[in-house]
């Protein structure tokens, strides 16, 4: 091999490693459907390398931003057919099932969590009751106890206690209550999604002598499409829920539980069953979040009960 040769070699591998690396997580997302490697390399380039991240797009934006980025002509009905958001949000979720109680619960990016997303939570929903899991006889720590809004409610509120069969050891002090939010409406169609009971419940799986035991929460959500509309809704539009624990000390957020199922025509009513593993020792207040990411984004979002981890 000449010099000449070696020298050019040389460079193309010192261009190489002079550009930004991709990051470590990435999602395969050629196996959607419609998704070649080349699109894939534009959806990278757009901030799209996990199945969650579609979640930040509808398919008219995510078709301007490819265009915009990498000029890729692709209509935002190529991407409704071919169900690219729907069947990232179902990939999503069946990553997150993977994640075993053991695993570290890392944070989901601002842009797809929490407030971030979601609109206010209307002014007439009724504010949270303190109903503590155990006797905290700790009066600095019950007065940290926050009201959840000032905001008189207009019905009285129905009181559900977390009950758990190992209180002394179960290290967890929360507070719940099933409450009926007041519904969202979309000025667009007049159809709204609405969130209609939320219940926690802590539960303690046991383990092996050598190892402690597992605590998780478990979460019982009730919600309803209210219109005609729903009847009829396509077979291949995804109904997405999420968890999320909401620091109160740092205001990050985490996603602890996703679940996604098809709607079916005709059928209204919907009932999702998460458990997750307890977040870290800390403040929390938990989020309940049900959209639909196609054929139009439709949210609908709880502003759930605080949690304490204090073991």
């Amino acid at each position: 091999m000449s010099k000449r040769h070696r020298k050019k070699k040389s460079n193309a591998h010192a261009t190489a490693m002079d550009q930004p690396p991709f990051s470590r997580r990435r999602d395969d997302l050629v196996i959607i459907e419609g998704i070649d490697p080349t699109t894939e390399l534009a959806l990278n380039s757009i901030g799209i390398r996990e199945f969650s991240d579609f979640q930040k797009y509808t398919g008219p934006t995510l078709a301007q931003a490819l265009q915009e980025s990498s000029g890729l002509a692709i209509t935002a009905e190529t991407i409704a057919n071919q169900d690219w958001i729907g069947r990232a949000a179902a990939l999503a979720v069946e990553k997150n099932t993977a994640v075993t109680a053991s695993e570290e619960i890392k944070p989901v990016p601002e842009e797809i969590s929490g407030r971030a997303l979601l609109p206010a939570a209307p002014a007439a929903a009724a504010p949270e009751e303190k109903i503590p899991l155990a006797a905290d006889t700790n009066e600095e720590a019950a007065s940290e106890r926050e009201p959840m809004s000032k905001t008189k409610p207009k019905q009285k509120q129905k009181e559900t206690p977390i009950t758990t069969t190992s209180q002394a050891d179960a290290g967890v002090k929360a507070d719940a209550a099933k409450t009926p939010p007041t519904p969202q409406h979309d000025e667009t169609n007049g159809w709204t999604l609405h969130i209609q009971n939320v219940t926690f419940t802590p539960i303690e799986m046991p383990s092996g002598p050598n190892q402690p035991s597992t605590k998780l929460l478990r979460s019982e959500i009730d919600y309803k499409m209210m219109s005609a509309e729903a009847m009829t809704v396509a077979k291949r539009t995804t109904l997405c829920t999420q968890v999320h624990a909401i620091d109160m000390a740092t205001g990050e957020h985490k996603l602890l539980a996703s679940r996604a199922e098809r709607l079916q025509p005709r059928r209204t009513d919907y009932h999702a069953r998460l458990e997750f593993a307890v977040p870290s020792i800390g403040r929390y207040r938990l989020d309940v979040v049900v959209f639909l990411p196609q054929p139009e984004p439709k949210i609908a979002f709880y502003e759930g009960p605080f949690l304490r981890v204090v073991a």
